[in-house]
């Protein structure tokens, strides 16, 4: 149960979190993209940035303090994060990204379905079973 709950934080944290309207968003030129950007920003703890590249619903669910505190948490489970995509379905203005993370010490495991979303022409993570604030 525990390695369970830690495989699914780091994949949302690789690819996620939330809220305050006073955040700016930046979005991503592609749903690839914006996966990308996050595992860096992750690595990085480069919140803010990172907290701009998810998507409305996911904003309005978690705030910016709870996904800083989640998202500190996790990253202290791993050395570093990366991400192998697999596949991406794109359906008008959603896409659905299957990836694999790799974020050693933990075992490289495979995320499917990731929802983003197209909003005013820029790609962002939305809320989803995967993009999670819990």
């Amino acid at each position: 149960m525990k390695r369970s709950l830690v495989l699914v934080l780091i994949a949302a944290a690789a690819v996620v979190t939330s809220s305050g309207s006073a955040m700016p968003s930046s979005g991503g030129t592609s749903p690839v993209a914006v996966l990308k950007a996050e595992a860096v920003y992750l690595n990085a703890s480069n919140w803010r940035p990172y907290y701009g590249l998810m998507g409305p619903r996911f904003h309005a669910k978690c705030t910016y303090s709870t996904f800083v505190a989640r998202n500190s948490a996790v990253r202290q489970l791993f050395e570093r994060a990366s991400i192998k995509m697999i596949s991406s379905r794109v359906q008008g203005s959603r896409a659905y990204l299957t990836y694999e993370t790799i974020a050693p010490p933990v075992k490289p495991f495979v995320t499917r379905g990731d929802l983003f979303v197209k909003i005013g022409g820029r790609w962002y993570d939305e809320l989803d079973p995967v993009t999670t604030c819990s």
